[in-house]
């Protein structure tokens, strides 16, 4: 198996709708129990040149939202552009003064929210152990861009790419978060890697 494809445990841990979004890219039965939705998921990344990805991945997050417009769509009913057709992202080095005040209260309340109970709890634990911390010191995670949206939107864009750990010479994943300017408020999240 592919050093990078997660294993069955990590994807009993998707919801189903992330399963469904996986399986309709490839053209593939998205019917049936959330196991056997696992398992022919779990078989697809076992052998991935059997059923190709026929579009683009725009699945959920780990917040369990069915699609990117449910992950632009804000609790307060705000509807954010779609990170991937803004342009003129500032670059680190000359945006990081504007970037929000958020704080590691603010990435527990996020992560402790998210409605998928087991990974949640299982991204917690990651975060504890400091997984992030070390993409971003081995050099996994790229040059972080900012985009204020609007001069009046009181929400930013974050975003980067993370170089998969096992395979440096893969496509880098595509990685945003959507923060709110003043609180540094997480308002969500998403990653173009198969757990979104």
């Amino acid at each position: 198996m592919d050093e990078e494809a997660p294993s069955i445990d990590d994807i009993r841990l998707w919801t189903v709708p992330r399963l469904k979004d996986f399986l309709r890219q490839r053209r593939l039965k998205v019917s049936g129990r959330k196991d056997e939705l696992v398992a022919l998921v779990f078989s697809v990344l076992q052998s991935p040149g059997l059923a190709p990805v026929t579009q683009p991945y725009a699945g959920p997050s780990a917040g369990g939202s069915g699609s990117i417009t449910d992950l632009l769509r804000l609790k307060d009913g705000t509807l954010l552009p779609d990170p991937s057709t803004l342009t003129d992202w500032e670059t680190e080095t000359s945006a990081i003064t504007k970037w929000p005040p958020t704080m590691a209260f603010d990435l527990h309340a996020y992560l402790t929210n998210i409605d998928d109970i087991p990974l949640g709890k299982r991204l917690m634990s990651d975060y504890k152990e400091g997984k992030a911390y070390s993409y971003f010191a081995s050099g996994w995670l790229k040059q972080v861009y900012y985009h204020p949206i609007s001069t009046t939107s009181k929400y930013c864009f974050l975003r980067t790419e993370c170089v998969p750990s096992q395979r440096i010479n893969n496509i880098p994943w595509k990685v945003w978060v959507a923060i709110e300017k003043k609180s540094g408020t997480i308002q969500n999240a998403y990653c173009t890697c198969f757990a979104g």
